[in-house]
């Protein structure tokens, strides 16, 4: 009898450490709005601990995304949602707030300082919310990001994070050398919509595009005049397509050069609002980044 004591208190002491350490407990469920974001906390978080599931799946463009009954079960189930802010997830905005008020809601954009965003409206406030074509600011989005889940969930584990924040940083360094082989002349990135102005800010690339920032924003026969005029006094070689916007009006511009007389070559499909298929390289944020940068220096060499 004079052991039954000792081996209660050691009973207790279990019990109470499973309760305390998630790995023996279910996993937090993590909710990310993009496959962007889904992608980059699958590769900080431990899958031990953390499940990471993503709203949005390849080629799916968040600014028109409505979401199903079954998307609102299923953030409802959420422990922690994690948007990006900057209204790219325009339609979404409202449900976000609400749940903010009964989840762990985060957005990555709110970690950064608004003056380190490209200013789109001083009027209405509008920022250009493409942020992660700048890995620098991305990394640090991502760094606080993790920190605030960490604040949460305080005694889980958190060194996969930095693992994949030094890979951020190497991939930032391997596109910055890449793209320096690209002629001054040849330096321009004419895209469908708005989304690459942070990528050419960061590697001296002058972005022109035929649709705003968000691809709700309307387009006219007086832009796609003006883009043509553009590309034919510029003799611009190679433009893109990107894999979540409808390629009709690129192919409409590209016919309107050949007209005047310019051939203007399809430069590739470049990743921009979505990854690809998860199976492919560019179905991760790192074999996006190297995809795009690869497809670029291609079509802007014409090679």
């Amino acid at each position: 009898m004079r052991f039954q004591f000792p081996i209660i208190l050691l009973l207790v002491i279990l019990l109470f450490a499973c309760k305390q350490n998630p790995s023996n407990d279910k996993k937090v469920k993590v909710i990310a709005t993009t496959n962007i974001i889904g992608n980059c906390l699958e590769n900080m978080l431990d899958s031990h601990q953390f499940s990471v599931q993503s709203l949005m799946g390849p080629g799916i463009d968040p600014h028109k995304y409505k979401a199903s009954h079954s998307d609102i079960k299923l953030l409802n189930s959420a422990d922690v949602i994690v948007y990006n802010g900057l209204h790219l997830e325009g339609k979404m905005s409202q449900i976000l707030e609400k749940l903010s008020k009964t989840r762990q809601v985060v957005a990555v954009s709110e970690a950064i300082d608004k003056k380190e965003f490209i200013l789109v409206d001083s009027q209405a406030g509008l920022y250009d919310p493409h942020f992660w074509f700048n890995l620098g600011l991305w990394r640090t989005a991502l760094d606080k990001t993790v920190k605030q889940i960490q604040k949460w969930y305080p005694n889980i584990d958190f060194e996969k994070a930095n693992k994949y924040l030094a890979e951020i940083d190497s991939t930032n360094m391997w596109a910055k050398s890449q793209l320096l082989d690209i002629p001054e002349d040849a330096r321009v990135l004419i895209t469908s919509h708005d989304a690459f102005h942070y990528f050419g800010n960061s590697y001296n690339i002058q972005v022109k595009a035929l649709q705003g920032i968000s691809t709700v924003s309307e387009f006219g026969l007086k832009d796609i005049v003006e883009l043509i005029d553009f590309i034919v006094g510029n003799q611009i070689p190679s433009i893109f397509i990107e894999n979540s916007i409808n390629p009709k009006s690129i192919n409409s511009v590209i016919q309107g050069a050949r007209k005047k007389g310019h051939e203007v070559a399809l430069g590739g499909e470049l990743f921009s609002d979505a990854l690809g298929d998860a199976q492919n390289p560019e179905g991760t944020y790192v074999g996006m980044i190297k995809y795009n940068v690869r497809t670029i220096k291609k079509g802007l060499n014409h090679d």
